[in-house]
């Protein structure tokens, strides 16, 4: 396995002609491995070795902005063409990327740190199947103190506070809502309405109705959460928006969160063409979101409870597939058992 860093050499497993971020071409022999020589601002993409890239998802590693603390995971899957899935890892300015290294069959682990408690480590691995990947997250703390801090990791990390991944499909032409470089987030009613209907009318969730498109549901102001006019083109309708279960109470006067709830934790969108479809579900999803960047996103909560933070953990699948909502739930339901009870609890 090799393990991967932002600055100085990267060595990476590879069989074939890579190249790095600037073009330089590289040659991996059977017996070695690729040198990835990146620059001091730590710009790099990295693709993940894939033993089967004619059935297995292939992922990618990279970091675009040297001045950003994410990177990004990219995955792609050969059955579904036109898609793109960028990872977002993460969004919220609360962890900085540190490593990763690969693992076998195609898989990668990703460290990153704790902005405020840097010996706090969060570790993820992505393991790839036939149409899926699964995100798996857990928690390491290092010994010593830190900017004189003596906070125990249940202190420092409280139960719902699971990093945020950002899925985007905006760079996937079969699924974007525009071209890759047009506004999304714009006032320009012509923008507006594209988001509207080329990606929040494709995009849906599991409701008593089955699979039901953001576009049938029932939306709620969005203006006051964004600072901008309640006759704002992006509120008029509301272009992004929270969902919670029937087993949550929508928070009382909160914006921005509908008032269709989802008996089944899982969100997707359609692809342009209404064949494929892309989804993601997970444990404990506390809600979910549709936003500006042609993504979706999957708030969870680090599980079990009862557990110290060390042996926690929190656990999501994107699946990419036909467009069969029968087969997608078939297979949430094998992947996390009793997610379908959850709507047993329902609260009204």
């Amino acid at each position: 396995m090799s393990r991967l860093k932002p600055l100085a050499v990267i060595f990476v497993t590879l069989s074939v002609v890579s190249l790095n971020p600037y073009g330089v071409e590289v040659q991996a022999g059977k017996e070695s491995a690729a040198h990835w020589v990146v620059d001091s601002s730590g710009i790099f993409e990295i693709p993940v070795h894939n033993p089967s890239p004619e059935t297995l998802p292939s992922l990618v590693v990279k970091r675009p902005r040297a001045h950003d603390f994410c990177v990004f995971i990219t995955t792609t899957f050969p059955e579904v063409p036109g898609l793109i899935c960028d990872a977002w890892c993460f969004e919220g300015g609360t962890m900085t990327f540190s490593d990763a290294r690969e693992l076998s069959g195609g898989g990668v682990e990703v460290r990153h740190r704790m902005i405020k408690h840097p010996n706090v480590v969060h570790v993820m691995t992505l393991v790839p199947e036939p149409g899926a990947v699964s995100y798996h997250g857990r928690l390491e703390m290092e010994a010593g103190e830190v900017s004189g801090s003596t906070k125990t990791l249940d202190e420092i990390v409280p139960l719902n506070e699971v990093p945020n991944i950002c899925f985007q499909v905006k760079r996937g032409l079969g699924f974007q809502a525009a071209p890759e470089g047009a506004p999304r987030c714009s006032p320009v009613p012509e923008h507006a309405k594209n988001y509207w209907e080329n990606f929040v009318s494709r995009c849906f969730i599991f409701t008593d109705k089955g699979m039901t498109r953001m576009s049938d549901t029932q939306r709620t102001d969005t203006s006051k959460d964004h600072n901008f006019p309640a006759d704002d083109p992006r509120n008029n309708p509301p272009a992004v928006q929270r969902y919670y279960g029937v087993w949550t109470n929508v928070p009382e006067g909160e914006g921005t969160s509908s008032r269709t709830r989802y008996d089944i934790p899982a969100v997707g969108v359609v692809s342009r063409d209404g064949n494929h479809l892309l989804a993601g579900t997970g444990d404990d999803v506390r809600f979910i979101s549709q936003a500006w960047l042609d993504c979706f996103h999957l708030y969870s909560q680090w599980t079990p409870p009862e557990k110290p933070a060390a042996e926690r953990e929190w656990n999501l699948k994107i699946y990419a597939m036909e467009n069969d909502p029968d087969e997608l739930l078939l297979r949430v339901k094998k992947d996390f058992p009793g997610i379908e009870r959850l709507q047993e609890k329902r609260v009204e």
